[in-house]
């Protein structure tokens, strides 16, 4: 059965089409980023900086920062939705204007999310166009949290010039379009919620490499090396009692379990793009070194798990907000630590060693987005 495509890709390959143009719709994207620049005639979409009036207050308000305006053409909606028989693998809950709010929050690493449609054009010579309310979509509303933010930097300006990696869309595979799509969506859930709720945070960003992670699906490990990068310890333990044949076949009979994991893992130490611009002082640094990547991707996808199944949420240390340390009044730049910096915590009876609280929700955060673009970026280039 052929892939569906995202609603984005499917109405640009329209335009492409010289399909007809049926109206052009308008809707606000929130956020709480201060934003500078336009995009004009990327395909049939434009995003237009309706330059809000600055704001200094902590927390900083979302506004209608960005206006998103879309030509629409005929979908052939018999060809494009059979009833014959169930396909919704490209599914991901929202509508076209959900997926450009989700690709600008992506790409630009902010918190934005698409309100309702509250304009149409019906025809090229309608100037004005008419207000519309009844389309019953609610607008956004982003949690309100008295202590300090996860992300520091998702209120900072940013360009929108940056989606303008967006124009090779139509010459992309179908399911590599559809994949960014589903994962910008689950980055775009992730942060918009990551102040309130950490801990689903965590577990959507860890959601949004998956998908990703299984469309580049790297198969040339085998079930017994994917045991090897599931769980070094039984591994050694096998080698150490069984033989090489025994060893293969408890692999394979583990292959379904390993493979998630493997894939998760060697999708972040092929694609993460190394470490942030701004660094703390040593001490509360994470490193970056492929190992300790491998290695820390291992635990979060094991707190994943275990959140998932057995409803242990994910370390309280992992899901505190960052504080930013310094250790003079002339320190103004500094910048929030990447990890827990205590040997051990402890919380509602619970304990953690500092090995089992590799980072920070930021520090994710920032080697997710970075590996989803990077993956984008060469299958741009491929």
């Amino acid at each position: 059965m052929s892939e569906i495509a995202c609603e984005t890709l499917r109405n640009w390959n329209d335009k492409i089409s010289q399909k007809q143009l049926v109206l052009v719709a308008e809707a606000r994207i929130y956020t709480d980023a201060g934003i500078i620049g336009e995009v004009h005639d990327l395909g049939p979409y434009s995003f237009i900086n309706t330059i809000p009036s600055a704001n200094d207050s902590f927390p900083r308000p979302i506004r209608p920062a960005i206006l998103a305006r879309v030509e629409l053409f005929s979908p052939g909606r018999s060809e494009i939705h059979p009833w014959r028989d169930s396909n919704f693998a490209h599914y991901h809950g929202g509508d076209y204007m959900d997926e450009l709010a989700a690709l600008v929050s992506l790409f630009l690493g902010i918190r934005a999310k698409a309100g309702a449609v509250n304009r149409l054009f019906y025809s090229p010579e309608d100037r004005f166009g008419k207000p519309i309310e009844y389309e019953g979509k609610n607008e956004p509303l982003l949690p309100i949290t008295s202590g300090l933010p996860q992300i520091i930097r998702l209120g900072s300006i940013r360009n929108l010039t940056d989606i303008e990696i967006l124009r090779d869309l139509p010459r992309s595979e179908i399911g590599d379009v559809n994949a960014l799509v589903k994962a910008a969506r689950q980055y775009q859930q992730a942060i918009w919620v990551a102040d309130s709720d950490p801990n689903l945070a965590w577990l959507i960003l860890v959601s949004a490499i998956e998908i990703v992670a299984e469309r580049w699906s790297s198969e040339a490990k085998s079930p017994r090396e994917r045991l090897e990068t599931w769980n070094k310890g039984i591994f050694d333990l096998l080698l150490e009692n069984l033989c090489d044949k025994t060893i293969n076949k408890i692999a394979k009979a583990l292959s379904n379990i390993t493979r998630s994991t493997s894939k998760f893992v060697e999708f972040i130490c092929e694609f993460y793009s190394g470490e942030p611009e701004n660094r703390p002082r040593e001490f509360a640094r994470f490193s970056f070194n492929t190992e300790n990547i491998r290695s820390a991707a291992k635990i979060v996808y094991s707190h994943r798990s275990n959140s998932l199944h057995n409803g242990v949420a994910f370390p309280r240390p992992m899901c505190e907000a960052p504080k930013i340390l310094r250790f003079s009044e002339d320190d103004v730049d500094a910048v929030p630590p990447e990890k827990p910096t205590y040997r051990a915590a402890s919380s509602a009876g619970a304990v953690w060693k500092d090995t089992d609280t590799p980072m920070l929700l930021h520090t994710f955060e920032h080697i997710t987005r970075t590996a989803i673009i990077s993956w984008w970026t060469r299958r741009r280039m491929e």
